[in-house]
């Protein structure tokens, strides 16, 4: 296991998008090892707009992204620090980067991607001024020259694996509705229910013009109510809640994306089986198929008898290789 004792003393700066709260995790992590965080949002603002206009071209915000990033660089001018980690880094510039590297000359420049860089052509700006660069995407890694790195999940999730399962859901699916996800989850969704299960779905969209331009351009959303859907993202002591009331978890990766979601690794800390799209999870050494169902995207089928079946217990080995500790460990150490 990667050891990150060495974070003890250290001073990080973190450069990463407010998604789903994965920055807070990362914060408590470091802050848990020892190490002085000082975050930065990776987007000037956090809007729906913001956001939208960034991956659609940044250069369409470039003078104001370049405002920001001065003011970040301005406040930590004078700090020492001894890493600094971007997630992802679809905003930044490389002037920007080349800026902090001349002010901070002594830290390691981490990068990690958490999504597939056909979703982020910023990378290939950026990474060249990185000492390290790192993502969870194994095809991504294998093609690119990075270091792979799965995610990971957190302690909360570890002791609700430990604690005994009363559940009060069958089937739990929380998610941004996007790609064909509306129909595939309701589809499985479905056949639960007829074998006798009980679902929980909570279905998210980022705005209501959102729901309205899906609800206008995409037949699989008709029939359905604006009510189904919600528009704030669950907190995260409510997805904690709802996998402790939950025996199976299913996940829809975004099409074309190889990389393992956090969802896989959700489940596998807290000690629920999944359902999952994603076909390269056979690949990984926490696949069993007592716990893991492959489902086609197309036609997906849910076996009465894997619905029906035990949770089958790991090696200890195995979960602790995708802690959040062990993972730090990871993406600071020595490239591998």
């Amino acid at each position: 296991m990667a050891n990150p004792a060495f974070l003890r003393g250290k001073k990080v700066l973190l450069i990463a998008a407010n998604f789903f709260g994965l920055h807070r995790l990362i914060m408590d992590g470091l802050k848990a090892e020892g190490a002085e965080v000082h975050y930065f949002d990776e987007r000037p603002r956090n809007n729906f707009l913001t956001k939208s206009l960034i991956r659609l071209n940044r250069n369409l915000l470039a003078p104001n992204i370049n405002k920001y990033y001065d003011g970040i660089i301005e406040a930590t001018a004078r700090e020492n620090y001894d890493y600094v980690l971007v997630i992802k880094g679809e905003c930044i510039s490389a002037n920007s980067l080349r800026r902090m590297r001349e002010l901070h000359p002594n830290a390691r420049f981490v990068l990690y991607q958490w999504d597939s860089v056909s979703y982020n052509p910023q990378f290939y700006t950026i990474r060249p001024l990185f000492d390290k660069v790192s993502s969870f995407d194994p095809v991504d890694c294998r093609e690119l020259g990075m270091d792979f790195l799965p995610l990971f999940y957190t302690d909360d999730y570890r002791r609700i694996g430990e604690e005994p399962c009363v559940p009060e859901y069958d089937l739990l699916f929380v998610g941004t509705v996007h790609f064909d996800r509306y129909a595939l989850i309701h589809d499985v969704a479905r056949q639960v229910e007829a074998q006798g299960g009980r679902v929980k779905m909570y279905e998210y969209f980022q705005h209501q013009l959102m729901y309205y331009k899906k609800r206008y351009i995409d037949r699989q959303l008709n029939g359905a109510r604006k009510d189904e859907f919600q528009f704030k993202p669950l907190a995260y002591p409510d997805l904690l809640d709802l996998y402790r009331k939950s025996r199976i978890v299913l996940d829809v990766q975004k099409p074309m994306q190889i990389g393992q979601t956090m969802r896989s690794f959700e489940a596998l800390g807290s000690k629920r089986k999944l359902i999952t799209t994603n076909t390269d999870i056979i690949n990984y050494d926490f696949y069993h198929p007592d716990n893991i169902l492959i489902i086609d995207r197309q036609r997906p089928v849910i076996p009465p008898t894997f619905l029906k079946s035990a949770y089958s217990s790991l090696s200890e080995d195995v979960y602790l290789s995708y802690s959040l500790s062990n993972w730090l460990g990871k993406l600071f150490g020595p490239s591998e």
